[in-house]
């Protein structure tokens, strides 16, 4: 999450009436959200491809750097989606189905961080070969289910983000 872009505080909706307008606010954000969230991805690639090459206290840093990164970038994003983006979605289409496979998936991207952060303090002590597959299989993971997440967004939200104000919206 950028400090530049301000986060509204709704997806730029107004109620005033039978019209609904959607400000272009929330399309840069997520769009520039996105991007950061693709290099973050290039992160975690790169810390599973040196699981196993490190000894155990330079992978705990490379680990520890990158759930920093995660925790900086991802996590406000995360909610900053569900309370804003999911909600005006849920609300415009009657009922919270709308996006509840995308919250699925965000909370099974948040068990995957909560994984790694458990993996970090048991590299205190230098890990076995099997640990080490574990852990480059949970990176792995983490990077597959946000990928895949990324790419249905673009599918679901970014659609809904692009229709101007009285238009049908997409769901």
């Amino acid at each position: 999450m950028s400090a530049e872009l301000t986060r509204p505080a709704a997806v730029g909706t107004r109620r005033d009436g039978p019209t609904r307008h959607r400000l272009p606010t929330e399309r840069r954000i997520l769009a520039h959200d996105h991007r950061e969230i693709e290099h973050l991805l290039g992160h975690i690639e790169s810390t599973a491809e040196i699981a196993g090459n490190l000894a155990s206290p330079d992978l705990a840093s490379a680990l520890r750097g990158l759930l920093d990164a995660i925790q900086h970038t991802l996590c406000g994003h995360l909610d900053w989606e569900e309370t804003v983006c999911y909600a005006e979605m849920d609300g415009l289409a009657g009922t919270p189905w709308a996006t509840r496979f995308l919250r699925f998936q965000h909370e099974q991207i948040r068990q995957s961080i909560d994984r790694l952060e458990a993996d970090v303090l048991a590299l205190r002590h230098e890990p076995t070969h099997g640990a080490l597959v574990a852990l480059r299989a949970r990176l792995y993971r983490l990077h597959a289910l946000m990928s895949a997440h990324l790419e249905q967004e673009e599918v679901a939200l970014t659609p809904f983000l692009d229709v101007p104000g009285d238009a049908p919206v997409p769901l």
